[in-house]
This record gives C-alpha cells, sequence and structure tokens, in this order.
C-alpha cells in the first residue's frame, strides 16, 4: 500500500507512488548521476521545468503587487523613476474596499459550501449503493477534521480569488508503529489442560492513523503545462511543483525507501524559490523560505526540491518496455540529481492536484483574479485619499514665509506643539515696516474636499464590478426601501455570489472530491467506528449514530453531490419555517408517508436545540386497546370524550404531542 510522509518546509506530503509497482528504488538500478539514463532524463525534466517557467515567471511580478494590494500595505521603500519615495512619509496607505469586497464574496461562498452537515457531500450511482456513499461520507469526514481540511479550503478559495487560479494537493498519509502486547498462549499436548495458558509478549507493526492529507500549493510553487488551460491540469502533459528540505529529511525517507541517491546531492547555496512572497517588503520580513541559518550543520542544509507528475510512455523514456502512457513521479533535487522515479499507482489514474479560478476564462492560459480586476478602480481611490490626506497635512503643518534676516530660523522650524519665534533684535531696528513682513502664514486652499465624494462613487463601482454590494456585506444602503425591495435586493445580490461559488465548487471541489473518494476506497485498511450524519443514522444499524466503517463498506460507484448555492437562512427564520411545514404536513393525505419524529427533531436543531434525541424515550409507551363495547359504555358514562380526527395518522399523532404524549 501507498506510504505518504509528512514533509517538512512547506508542508508539502511526500509524493504517492506505489511500493510495488515498476519503478527505481535504488541507485544501483540504473539511474544513478553517472549513468546516462539519468543524464537523459534530468535533462527531460528540466525541459519541463523551464518550459513551464518561462511562461509563469511572469505573473509572479503581478502576484507582489496583488498581496500588497490586498493587505491594504503601500510599502514605505518603493521608489519611483526619479528615485523619490513613492510613498512620502511613510504614511501612504491602501483604502481597504478590494479587502473587504475580497472577504465579502469568500464568506458566502464558503457559507453555502459549509452549510451541510459534512464538508463532502456524496451520493451513489445507482442508488442501491447507498450505503457506500454514507459510510465514506463518514469516514472522510472524521478525517476531515483531523487534517482541518475546512481551513485549507477556505485557503484554496481564498488563492483562487486573489490570484486568480488556487491550487490544493490531496494525498493519503498511513501512518504506522511498532507495537507490543501479551497474549495468553496454551501449553501445548497434555500439560494445556493441566496448566493455566502462558503469558507471552508479541510484536508487531499496525497502522496508527491513517486518512486524507490535503496541502495548499503557494500560486509560485505550482507549474503547469503551458500548451493548456491552468483550470484544466488533467489535459497536460506534467505538473510540477516546488518546495524545499533539509538533508535530515531526504535522510530519513530514503532510509524508508522512498528516495535514493540522497548522498549524491550536491550542496548548493538555496536558489530563488518562488513560493515565497516579497521578501525585500517590510510587511513580510524573512520567512523560513529565504532565512538560511549559517550555525547549521550538513544535515539540515536546505535542498530545492522540484517533483513532477508526467504522462510518459515509458519505452520513449528508457523506463520499461510499456507503449502505454502512464503517469511517472520524478523528484529532482538541486536541478542536479533524481531521487526518485516511479509509476504513481493510484487508482484514479490523475494528476493528484484540483485547480479553481474565480474569474475562469476558458481561453486564458491564466485566469485574472478579482483583485486584479478592481486594481486600476482601487489604485484611484488610494490616489484621491492619499492626495486629500497630504494636502489635510499641509494645512496642519502651516506655510510660512519669512524673512530669515529677522527671525530665528531653528524656532520657526521646531516641531514642537506651539510655535515661538525669536526675533533677532540686532536687525530689528527700523528694518521692517510690520510683522507680516517678518513672517506671513498662507492661506492653504483645500482642493480636495470634493475628492471624498469621488472616493465613495469609486468604491461604489468597485462592490458593483466584483459583485459585492452594500446589502451583501451587511451595511445598510443610503436610501429607505421597502421590506419586499430589500429582500429582492438581497436575494440578487446572493444570487450572484452563489452562482459564482457553484461554478467554482464544479471547476475545483468535485475533481478534489473525485480523488478523495477514489484514495480513500484504495488505501483505507482499518476498520473503525465513524459517526454518521443524520440522515444515514436512520438507514444503518448504529450505536447512538456510529457505525464499524471497514475498506469493504466504502467501495462503490460514488460521486460529489451537487452543490446548494442557496445562500443558508438564519436560524430565526429556519425555526418557523420547520414548524409552519410540520402543521400544515399534519392536515394533508401526504402525512402518512413522512417521518414525523425525524422531522421535529429537524425543527429542534433549526432552532438550536442539538441534544434533542437525547429526550427520547428508551422504550415505547405501552398501550392497551378497550373492546368497543366497554368503550361505549364509558362514553355513555361521560368518562371519555370522543376526538374527531381530520387527517388520519399525522394529525393523531399531533394531537397526542399537544397533550402531552410521545409521539414519533
Amino acid at each position: 500500500m501507498a506510504l505518504a510522509l509528512p514533509m517538512a518546509g512547506m508542508g508539502m506530503p511526500a509524493l504517492q507512488g506505489g511500493r510495488g509497482a515498476a519503478g527505481f528504488r535504488s541507485a544501483d538500478e540504473g539511474m544513478r548521476p553517472d549513468q546516462d539514463l539519468h543524464e537523459q532524463t534530468k535533462a527531460r525534466l528540466l525541459a519541463l521545468k523551464q518550459h513551464a517557467e518561462k511562461a509563469v515567471l511572469r505573473r509572479h511580478s503581478v502576484y507582489d503587487d496583488l498581496e500588497l494590494l490586498y493587505l491594504n500595505y503601500a510599502d514605505p521603500d518603493v521608489l519611483a523613476d526619479d528615485g523619490t519615495p513613492l510613498n512620502p512619509q511613510k504614511r501612504s496607505i491602501v483604502v481597504p474596499a478590494t479587502y473587504a469586497a475580497i472577504q465579502t464574496l469568500c464568506a458566502h461562498i464558503y457559507a453555502t459550501w459549509t452549510a451541510r452537515s459534512v464538508l463532502l457531500p456524496l451520493q451513489a450511482f445507482p442508488p442501491t449503493e447507498d450505503a457506500a456513499a454514507e459510510a465514506l461520507e463518514a469516514v472522510l469526514e472524521a478525517k476531515h477534521v483531523d487534517d482541518m481540511t475546512a481551513v485549507k479550503l477556505w485557503g484554496w478559495l481564498l488563492d483562487a480569488f486573489k490570484y486568480g487560479r488556487g491550487a490544493i494537493l490531496p494525498t493519503w498519509q498511513t501512518e504506522e508503529e511498532d507495537y507490543v502486547e501479551t497474549v495468553s498462549v496454551p501449553l501445548p499436548g497434555v500439560l494445556g489442560g493441566l496448566l493455566p495458558p502462558a503469558r507471552v509478549q508479541r510484536r508487531g507493526r499496525r497502522v496508527k492513523q491513517e486518512g486524507p492529507v490535503n496541502v495548499n500549493i503557494p500560486p509560485r510553487a505550482l507549474l503547469t503545462d503551458p500548451s493548456v488551460p491552468s483550470w484544466e491540469p488533467q489535459r497536460g502533459r506534467f505538473v510540477a511543483m516546488k518546495s524545499r528540505r533539509s538533508f535530515a529529511e531526504l535522510f530519513d525517507l530514503e532510509a524508508q525507501g522512498i528516495y535514493f541517491n540522497v548522498k549524491a546531492i550536491p550542496k548548493s547555496q538555496p536558489q530563488g524559490l518562488e513560493t515565497a512572497r516579497r521578501a525585500d517588503s517590510a510587511v513580510y520580513g524573512q520567512t523560513a523560505y529565504e532565512l538560511t541559518n549559517p550555525l547549521a550543520t550538513d544535515d539540515l542544509t536546505i535542498v530545492d526540491l522540484v517533483s513532477f507528475w508526467v504522462k510518459l510512455i515509458p519505452q520513449m523514456w528508457g523506463l520499461g518496455d510499456s507503449r502505454r502512457t502512464e503517469i511517472w513521479v520524478f523528484v529532482l533535487a538541486n536541478d542536479a540529481v533524481i531521487i526518485r522515479a516511479e509509476p504513481l499507482d493510484n487508482a484514479h489514474g490523475k494528476f493528484p492536484i484540483a485547480v479553481m479560478d474565480s474569474c475562469l476564462d476558458v481561453h486564458a492560459a491564466v485566469s485574472a483574479g478579482h483583485i486584479e480586476l478592481a486594481k486600476g478602480i482601487q489604485e484611484h481611490i488610494d490616489f484621491l485619499y492619499n492626495t486629500r490626506q497630504a494636502n489635510i497635512r499641509l494645512g496642519l503643518y502651516m506655510a510660512f514665509l519669512y524673512d530669515p534676516r529677522f527671525v530665528e530660523e531653528a524656532d520657526l522650524l521646531s516641531t514642537q506643539p506651539g510655535l515661538r519665534m525669536r526675533l533677532r533684535g540686532d536687525l530689528l531696528a527700523g528694518q521692517p515696516r510690520s510683522m507680516t513682513e517678518i513672517v506671513h502664514q498662507l492661506d492653504v486652499r483645500d482642493v480636495t474636499a470634493s475628492f471624498l465624494g469621488d472616493i465613495g462613487l469609486q468604491a461604489q463601482m468597485l462592490k458593483q464590478t466584483l459583485g459585492a454590494p452594500d446589502v451583501l456585506q451587511g451595511l445598510p444602503t443610503e436610501e429607505r426601501h421597502s421590506a419586499t425591495e430589500m429582500g429582492g435586493v438581497i436575494q440578487h445580490a446572493r444570487t450572484r455570489a452563489g452562482q459564482l461559488g457553484a461554478l467554482m465548487w464544479g471547476q475545483g471541489v468535485v475533481p478534489w472530491g473525485m480523488l478523495e473518494i477514489s484514495d480513500c476506497q484504495q488505501y483505507l485498511s482499518v476498520e473503525e467506528y465513524y459517526r454518521l450524519s443524520e440522515e444515514a443514522a436512520r438507514n444503518w444499524e448504529s450505536t447512538r449514530g456510529y457505525a464499524l466503517v471497514g475498506p469493504a463498506a466504502v467501495q462503490g460507484k460514488v460521486k460529489v453531490a451537487p452543490v446548494d448555492v442557496t445562500m443558508p437562512v438564519g436560524r430565526e427564520q429556519m425555526g418557523p419555517i420547520w414548524a409552519q411545514l410540520l402543521m400544515a404536513l399534519a392536515k394533508s393525505p401526504l402525512a402518512a408517508q413522512y417521518d414525523l419524529g425525524g422531522m421535529f427533531e429537524q425543527m429542534a436543531a433549526a432552532m438550536g436545540l442539538k441534544n434533542i434525541g437525547d429526550y427520547r424515550r428508551k422504550s415505547p409507551i405501552q398501550t392497551q386497546v378497550m373492546p368497543d363495547e366497554e368503550l361505549k359504555a364509558e362514553v355513555g358514562r361521560g368518562n371519555l370524550v370522543p376526538t374527531e380526527v381530520e387527517a388520519g395518522p399525522m394529525a393523531a399523532a399531533l394531537a397526542g404531542l399537544r397533550m402531552g404524549g410521545q409521539g414519533g
């Protein structure tokens, strides 16, 4: 079974590959740096890397500007063409209009994605395999909690909006451990019936934990085939990813049989790696990607890695006799030594990557991001705001005309509060005719007063461009509207954001989910108890909502369910909706087709009571049917009163609830 181990440095997991697949497990198999096959393969990989870098490196300077724009940061060290500071006096700011719009859109889309009881809802094809879908949901939901996948999903969504493209790497990690247990072994022969069993220790190895591990790929670290649009990486010939690791980690993975040729890697100074953000900006400072420890020992020396997934024909590359296209995994260290080369044995047969664009252009090599669309408007807003601030400072600092023959210049140039000027007595007598000839304050005219209105119009244009109006941000509108009119405006704004979320779900989340489904069906090895969703718990024989799920239970034709683009309704609205629906159904002929108890629990959950099931009776109420003759006699005596039931068993059940009985 494949073994994926966590990587240090950037947190990248080791590339999955078949433990028993045909590949190169050591340098002695023909992949030493001094052998022709190694050099030929390395030349091919370097050509792919350079081909991809030529296309993507042009975007990196764009990423620098987008990051600073999103962070509302004006770099004080940036110089204009004439060498003067572009942001004088380090007081320039970026108005957070784009930041607010991006956060609003991400929050609404993320709410639609996470509004369900499970992070990744599944459905079976055909429906007869619903049990497999429910089992997979339970397993993946539990593993997603351990992996903090919800946080990584947010980072993936935010990358797509900021850079135009977000990418995530799904892998499967299996961690094993050694164990020692004491067992009882019966003695052989006659002694086995006379003496107690012997207690002996047994050693073994078992799975400690397993599950999906998802990693957000930095935009600068991803290299895709430039001959296909970036939103369709599976159509390309290759996908590559840059990362960094220490020699200590590489030696450890070599001991596990994952890497080879580690000792042959030349110890060179790490090159400029395009995974980090701006290193020359005070807002970031030094990060782990640029920092080199001068006291580090040889085993902590950093190595630049490029991991490749390549579609190739082994016979044409000299890697085997097969003439069919396969996906191979390569790891190139310091652009000099191949330390991994083997086929990818994942059953899905695809690159283990999912890509998502926010402003999808199906014909563009790389789609523009939302920040790029708003960049021109945002820069104009910043110009207006900073110009007005500079004009205000000019008035606060005051501007003077003065004759240096009559005043002490040091007093005039002082920045202390309050202005006290000493007159120079040796030159004062008989020289000036009035004090205005000695010092005169200039009138500063505010020519930027109208800029505030212009800023408001530009900000409104930016919100409309990005699809994040005030109502979507929870801000009151300047004009008064009726409740019906405002409801329609809010609904239209939510629909626009919801449709964008549905597009990004289909483009990115669905392919990612299918990779996770395939890996779980292929690599899950341990049978454990998992908590079922509320709907699944009613279909399984479970213990308080838990079921024992193993490798066999998750097999079947399962796909990712379509996302509901409707924005979630608040609890204060959902509770009354469920109550009205329940009462309306009680008077309907369809009442017998629905589960009253299940709907009542759903209504309670919508109102905020999550543990309503704790109050359910452990055993049903014992009832006794009275004979018809005795029943008539009791009615005649006035001890019983007949009750009219309008709509069958559902109305009767509700009547029982109103009288304090137990329904459902």
